[in-house]
């Protein structure tokens, strides 16, 4: 009993020193009849957080691995390949990652490889991520006001997106440009503040900073109005002949918009005698009925009718919205004609027509009669419908030599 007991112990010995033996082999050559392999688990591989790109702004990189308590072994100059120590607990190639890694500056560039591993299973692929740094350029400068055509002066900022940056400007014609620090301007002006526009004038703008490439330049045209107005129309108009005296008024339309604030203006008129223009007195309001319409009241109230009329305006304080003045005074022409004259009618106060009747003129009191002109027994007209003859107003003299004679010569008063 007691060897059968002693042969059972040493066989389970055995078993075990067997099964002990194939596991070694198994792991020393692991193939098995078949020509199968077996492997104990892999570690997984390293991730890139952020993952390979360019970035216009500084990153820091970090390296992870879903496998728990693995060592990551990395390197970040694109040709050496990491390793991990035969412990597994630190690398013979490469720098064990411990914390990330910051990639800043503009044009750095970092080809990252790194692998993990990890004792009882096997080592990691070797992964890769090349992280590139590029600010790219200032963002480029904008006005605050437009390139265009204004009538008056531009008060114009000058910025940029970028923060920080240095803004260089020109406004006569030449290209701005940043010194090799960024800090300063070689060519052009540093901007500080707005840039004031009085004349035509060509802004350039250009921003840098250190790190950036420097922006694309911007461009601005102000071109200010310096041309002067003009009278496109006049009422009457030039030359004009048979004009309605009792008008009294003149307008004017000018080309461009008129500075309406001027209302103090010089207007000097003659009548032509026959052989001149003599200079006659008046003393005219101005309105501006619009920005391009003037109107003239005359201090005559009516122009002088049958008259040739000159009239005269100042180019003093006639100017258009930007200040430009007149180029000369204008002059102009114009030939009344006479009023319409109307003489009053005496009543005679008679209600009834009458007619002929064999030498006595009749009564008709219904007018019922047939009366036509030139019939000796019933006459059409006043005389023949009346008993009475109408009273014959006296010719009215003609007012026109004393109305010049007023307005050339006027009255002293003492």
């Amino acid at each position: 009993m007691k060897s059968k007991r002693i042969q059972l112990f040493a066989i389970i010995a055995a078993m075990m020193i067997l099964v002990s033996a194939c596991l070694n082999y198994e792991r020393d050559n692991p193939e098995d009849r078949n020509g199968t392999t077996f492997r104990a688990s892999s570690v997984e591989a390293p991730v890139f957080s952020p993952s390979a790109g360019t970035y216009s702004t500084d990153q820091s990189v970090a390296i992870t691995s879903s496998t728990s308590d693995a060592v990551i072994c990395y390197t970040d100059d694109g040709s050496t390949t990491p390793a991990c120590n035969s412990a597994k607990d630190a690398c013979s190639a490469g720098t064990k990652y411990s914390a990330a890694i910051a990639v800043a500056g503009d044009g750095t560039s970092k080809s990252f490889q790194a692998m993990a591993c990890k004792s009882g299973m096997d080592d990691s692929t070797v992964a890769s991520a090349t992280i590139t740094i590029d600010y790219g350029a200032v963002s480029i400068p904008q006005f605050s006001v437009a390139s265009g055509t204004y009538t008056s002066d531009q008060s114009v900022t000058i910025t940029t997106t970028t923060p920080d940056a240095v803004i260089c400007y020109t406004d006569d014609g030449a290209v701005p440009v940043c010194n090799g620090a960024k800090d300063a301007c070689d060519t052009g002006t540093q901007y500080s503040g707005a840039v004031n526009i009085s004349a035509t004038t060509t802004l350039k703008a250009l921003a840098c900073k250190v790190g950036y490439d420097d922006s694309t330049l911007a461009t601005a045209t102000y071109t200010k109005d310096t041309t002067a107005p003009t009278l496109v129309s006049s009422t009457p108009d030039n030359a004009a002949t048979s004009v309605d005296p009792t008008t009294g008024t003149i307008t004017l339309v000018f080309s461009e918009n008129m500075d309406t604030s001027q209302t103090t203006h010089t207007l000097t008129t003659g009548i032509h005698n026959g052989t001149s223009f003599v200079s006659t007195p008046n003393s005219a309001t101005f309105t501006w009925e619009n920005a391009t319409t003037l109107k003239i009241r005359l201090s005559w109230v009516q122009f002088p009718e049958t008259s040739q009329i000159q009239w005269t305006l100042a180019k003093t304080n006639i100017k258009d919205a930007a200040g430009n003045g007149l180029a000369a005074d204008i002059t102009r022409t114009f030939t009344t004609k006479s009023r319409n004259t109307y003489f009053p009618i005496a009543d005679t106060g008679q209600t009834g027509c009458y007619y002929n009747n064999a030498g006595t003129w009749t009564l008709d009191d219904t007018c019922s009669q047939t009366y036509s002109v030139g019939s000796t027994t019933h006459p059409q007209g006043q005389d023949a419908h009346y008993p009475n003859t109408p009273t014959t107003p006296a010719a009215l003299p003609d007012p026109r030599p004393m109305l010049r004679t007023l307005l050339t010569t006027p009255p002293k008063i003492t």
